[in-house]
């Protein structure tokens, strides 16, 4: 049973989570988007790199009042350095690269700018390119649009939902063969892709066709924990195993299939033994705890909350960072998980 050193512990955990949530919004307070540029480099607007992290953060702590001040300043950001990526410059109307994540961002406050920041997300999902890619393309862009759906119903925007999903399906089905790599790499990969559609079919309440069902299980057949493409990234969230977590819980929430949960779990295990030493949530020890708190919601078998307080306990502790302010990049992802764990929530993130 749990003694007065475990709840010493935990208070002292809590007041550390709290300490940090409150040092960088304290920052923040003080800070002006105009000084962003001098703070890291480009993209200064997006979600994932730049200040777009600022208000997404104080959105998702309540504080809508500054999350609105941070998004009319952003939104009125016409530079090309605001969403430039070097590698992706087709992303201006991406959720996580572009300006489409801030219109999201001020529909997801609610409030009377709501259909007008829908209308807007619409038209520049409608723009988007054709690749699976999360960070730059229809995946994100339908992660999107179902969290808003999810919170009140929108003609419009369900039917852009239907029409993205449906370009992800056909590829799916034109995908014969896996190979275990595949199961690797949400931000740029086919987990991404996969994860968004699953989660659409579930929030649509549609059952998934019984062909999408065998596909996903070839490549769960396939796939291997040992078999990550990139060592560097053997853990992360963009290349690594947490991302196949976020794969297999979501596969086993609308398929129902105990193996996709074994599998999730084998994943979780190897993500954490990685003994990651990078704190931000796109490549760090924030993204293992994101991918943990979700699977935390299907599976009671093992602690995993446990294992993600403890990553985000190291994650809160200094470290440099090329774009500090970015949501996936930066502290604003840390802050947010840090936070949910400090009020006894899931640490996991309504997008990513």
């Amino acid at each position: 049973m749990p003694g007065a050193g475990d709840d010493m512990n935990t208070s002292r955990e809590d007041r550390e989570l709290r300490a940090y949530v409150a040092a960088y919004t304290d920052e923040t307070r003080a800070l002006r988007p105009a000084a962003i540029p001098r703070r890291q480099p480009p993209p200064y607007a997006a979600l994932s790199h730049g200040a777009g992290g600022i208000a997404y953060m104080y959105g998702y702590l309540d504080d809508h009042r500054r999350a609105r001040q941070w998004l009319d300043a952003l939104l009125a950001d016409r530079r090309r350095d605001a969403y430039a990526i070097e590698d992706h410059p087709q992303a201006t109307s991406a959720l996580l690269y572009g300006r489409a994540g801030l219109h999201w961002l001020s529909a997801w406050l609610g409030g009377p700018r709501r259909e007008r920041s829908i209308a807007t997300f619409v038209q520049l999902a409608g723009r988007s390119t054709d690749t699976l890619d999360f960070m730059s393309g229809i995946p994100g862009l339908l992660a999107g649009a179902r969290s808003l759906l999810a919170r009140e119903p929108h003609a419009r925007l369900h039917a852009r939902a239907r029409e993205l999903a449906s370009a992800i399906l056909a590829r799916v089905r034109r995908r014969r063969a896996w190979r275990s790599v595949d199961a690797f790499g949400f931000a740029h990969g086919w987990p991404g892709a996969l994860s968004s559609l699953l989660a659409w079919l579930e929030h649509a309440r549609e059952q998934p066709p019984r062909w999408l069902v065998a596909s996903l299980d070839r490549l769960r057949r396939a796939w291997s924990p040992n078999d990550v493409p990139d060592p560097d990234f053997a853990a992360s969230w963009c290349n690594g195993a947490a991302g196949t977590v976020l794969l297999w819980t979501r596969a086993f929430a609308v398929c129902g299939d105990e193996a996709f949960l074994v599998a999730a779990r084998a994943a979780a295990r190897f993500a954490i033994a990685a003994d990651e030493q990078r704190n931000y949530v796109c490549c760090g020890r924030a993204g293992i705890a994101h991918a943990l708190g979700t699977l935390a919601q299907y599976d009671r078998r093992e602690s995993w909350i446990v294992a993600a307080r403890r990553l985000v306990l190291a994650a809160v502790r200094p470290q440099p960072m090329a774009w500090p302010n970015g949501l996936l990049l930066g502290h604003p992802g840390i802050v947010c998980l840090a936070g949910a764990l400090a009020r006894d929530q899931l640490p996991a993130l309504p997008i990513a």
